[in-house]
């Protein structure tokens, strides 16, 4: 019976160059789905049933940049309205 050869994918640098790359592509999607609940936490806590709609605008948000920004504003907000204004 002929033996086979087993091929160790990760010695090539484009198999390896795109599991990295997904792996990066995973960790900053789970930190930015993090923030998300975080922040949609926060938000319910602050102003319970009047978050709805704010919480609606901020799952769909995507640049976690953004997020971010919302995060540090977020302590300083009084009112739904301002809250608003910064989604």
């Amino acid at each position: 019976m002929e033996e086979k050869q087993k091929i160790d994918l990760m010695e090539y640098d484009l198999f390896r160059e795109a599991i990295e790359r997904g792996m990066k592509e995973g960790r900053k999607e789970g930190r930015k789905e993090g923030l998300k609940e975080g922040l949609e936490l926060t938000i319910k806590s602050m102003f319970g049933i009047q978050s709805r709609k704010p919480v609606g605008k901020l799952r769909k948000i995507e640049d976690i940049d953004k997020l971010k920004e919302i995060a540090k504003k977020l302590p300083k907000i009084k009112s739904i309205k301002e809250l608003e204004k910064i989604l």
